[in-house]
């Protein structure tokens, strides 16, 4: 697998950034070939759902896992398994985001469903998810708990999401912070609060682990789109708020309608 690409944001880099978290990158990525394996058939299925994971990505949330289960002086070979199945999770659901939203490029690369197709592309998400319950199947009651919770809350937000991007301009900010909590922040959230409690944390210090990945998961959403209207702003005879409402919700925006 090939490892993250760079990044300009300062928490990324410094995650994959010392040389014992590329340690843990490092791990993560050999973990995560492991589980896809490079011979299974059919191989063209195979080769769509590790499509988006050789073109990049940062790995910020199995890198949460691991740093959130060292945090309470737990092993982080213990997080490992769980943190893969959910970057498998996070995967997927990029897979199908950009299914729905038709986008064309990730990470500079083809789309999975403009690549290999739409019907390809569906069964990859589909295999990516089940290969992420059969890793979890021999986890702990309360770790598949907190996964599913957080992957019925994507669903949710993803939804959201899609109804905002038809009437952005009715989307409220408590409306649409509520969408992102969901769509971003729930699996980040999972990731970190996993972590914690392989890592043996105390209920305390998992609540705080819990609570900080979901305000990460937020800050990423926030960050990107800040990023989105300096983006737009950047192109020529190009109006912003016209081209962002084609393209659904944003902070930015929703507070720009209001004035």
């Amino acid at each position: 697998m090939q490892e993250a690409s760079g990044s300009s944001n300062p928490l990324i880099n410094y995650l994959s950034g010392t040389p014992p978290l590329r340690a843990n990158l490092s791990l993560i990525n050999e973990e995560m070939a492991k589980a896809l394996g490079t011979d299974s058939e059919p191989g063209i299925l195979y080769e769509a759902s590790t499509h988006p994971i050789r073109s990049g990505g940062k790995r910020l949330r199995p890198m949460l896992s691991l740093i959130a289960c060292e945090a309470v002086r737990g092993e982080i070979l213990k997080a490992l398994p769980v943190a893969v199945a959910i970057e498998l999770i996070h995967t997927a659901s990029l897979i199908h985001d950009d299914l729905i939203d038709e986008d064309l490029e990730r990470r500079g690369s083809s789309t999975v469903h403009v690549k290999y197709g739409r019907e390809v592309a569906i069964l990859s998400g589909d295999l990516l998810n089940s290969k992420a319950m059969q890793i979890l199947s021999s986890s702990p009651s309360r770790i598949r708990e907190t996964v599913s919770r957080a992957c019925i809350q994507m669903c949710e937000g993803e939804y959201m999401d899609m109804i905002f991007k038809k009437h952005p301009e009715a989307v409220t900010e408590e409306n649409y912070l509520k969408m992102v909590r969901k769509k971003t922040g729930a699996l980040v959230k999972a990731a970190a609060e996993c972590g914690g409690i392989i890592g043996g944390g105390s209920e305390q210090q998992v609540e705080a682990l819990s609570k900080y990945g979901e305000s990460v998961g937020l800050s990423l959403q926030l960050r990107d789109d800040v990023h989105e209207i300096l983006t737009v702003e950047a192109m020529p005879t190009t109006s912003t708020s016209n081209c962002l409402l084609g393209e659904g919700s944003n902070l930015v925006l929703i507070h720009s309608l209001r004035n």
